[in-house]
């Protein structure tokens, strides 16, 4: 098994993209309150936090209510599931040299976007967010598109707060496109649930389906475990983020390290004695090259 983890880095330098390439996290506040939605409404000194500390230290400060963070949630997957790869876009052009080894391979996102579900339909590769025979696809943190589906019921004008997870246990739809998306959002219906992605802060917080999203978690845990070649691509080192790097740290496979700056992760995979090698620079430019060394493997 070989498995590619894309990150933040990846989807912003794997190319053209409609309209443009996704945010990098430091940009992420500011590109948001300029949507004039729920982050330009919050007060000044939620602002500064953003501004100053960072957006996961805006988020961990966010009141624990319903109310307060479900906007935000809706906000961030609505901007994040516009983005669509070009036909030149990195993502496609190493989907299209790995379509007859796909049934070796697991891919893994640690973003909310939905670029790698764009270019998996574009290049004609059969994937599934589950167990099937289709090329898997892994979440770890959620997706923009995970909604939730209530089916009958009626969940309107509820506060939950301090409770972890707000509510879980619903069935998910996973729509492809912005609009259905943002018309799920600003359905009356689902006025007190948002999309099941965790929280862009430390904890990685899921309040809505958490027990889906520690599913996928466990299953990266055992892919990640299984694989003899671990391929990070554009992956900023979150060592807090124990549900993704203490799988990697304890698998026997070889590590791929895919980065314009990968000082902290080569330093962080000699801290911990991987076996691990490293091409230094950003994704587009560097298909050919993670393409020959997944042959190695594949």
């Amino acid at each position: 098994m070989i498995t590619l983890i894309f990150g933040a880095g990846a989807s912003f330098g794997c190319g053209p993209c409609e309209p443009f390439n996704p945010p990098l996290g430091m940009h992420l506040f500011e590109t948001l309150e300029a949507q004039g939605g729920a982050f330009s409404r919050l007060n000044a000194g939620a602002k500064e936090i953003f501004i100053n500390q960072g957006f996961e230290s805006g988020m961990s400060a966010i009141e624990d209510v319903n109310t307060a963070i479900n906007p935000l949630q809706k906000e961030i997957a609505i901007y994040l599931s516009q983005f669509r790869p070009h036909p030149k876009n990195a993502y496609i052009r190493l989907f299209n040299k790995r379509k007859s080894a796909s049934k070796n391979i697991a891919i893994a996102t640690l973003n909310y976007d939905l670029l790698i579900e764009h270019a998996l339909l574009n290049t004609g590769i059969p994937f599934s967010y589950g167990h099937s025979s289709a090329l898997r696809l892994l979440k770890p943190h959620g997706s923009s598109n995970f909604l939730p589906n209530l089916g009958s019921m009626v969940l309107e004008g509820n506060v939950f707060a301090g409770c972890g997870s707000f509510v879980d246990g619903l069935p998910i739809d996973t729509p492809m496109t912005q609009q259905e998306v943002q018309s799920w959002c600003i359905d009356r219906k689902n006025s007190d649930i948002s999309p099941a992605l965790s929280m862009y802060a430390p904890t990685k917080r899921v309040v809505m389906n958490r027990s889906l999203i520690e599913g996928i978690q466990q299953e990266f845990s055992k892919t990640i475990i299984n694989s003899s070649l671990i391929v990070l691509v554009g992956v900023g080192l979150a060592e807090h983020d124990k549900h993704i790097w203490d799988p990697i740290k304890n698998s026997k496979g070889r590590i791929l390290l895919v980065d314009i700056y990968p000082e902290k992760l080569i330093s962080w995979a000699q801290k911990h004695n991987l076996a691990h090698s490293h091409i230094k620079g950003g994704f587009k430019e560097n298909i050919w090259t993670i393409t020959k060394e997944v042959h190695k493997f594949g």
